[in-house]
């Protein structure tokens, strides 16, 4: 038996398919899913923001400034899990383009942190 979301997304794609649509973007939480027939259009999509997450339930602490560029591995903030703060460790670099969450906001696995511009 199909998983439902995989079912989901067959239908979506069929829709594009019989649509006149240019292109389709969906975010949520959990899933990115971007569709383009325009090469113009597939090469903006691509290079669209990458969100940065949080690696646990916690506590920001802090967060780089927009326009601080991060190098992937390096530190973007800091998370503040059971009284102890833990690095945050970029997984992608770019520039820093806006913040998603504020010090002293709860967050939880997986949310997005910070927008990094590609």
């Amino acid at each position: 038996m199909a998983d439902p979301i995989v079912k989901e997304i067959r239908a979506l794609l069929r829709t594009f398919l019989q649509s006149d649509w240019k292109a389709l973007d969906i975010k949520t939480g959990t899933l990115q899913l971007f569709m383009s027939r325009d090469p113009t259009i597939r090469a903006l999509g691509m290079a669209s923001a990458i969100e940065l997450t949080a690696p646990h339930l916690g506590t920001v602490a802090s967060l780089a400034v927009p326009g601080a560029m991060i190098e992937a591995g390096g530190v973007f903030g800091k998370l503040i899990v059971l009284d102890e703060e833990r690095d945050l460790i970029a997984e992608s670099g770019g520039k820093v383009a806006c913040h998603l969450k504020q010090a002293g906001d709860l967050v939880e696995f997986g949310e997005p942190l910070l927008e990094l511009a590609a």
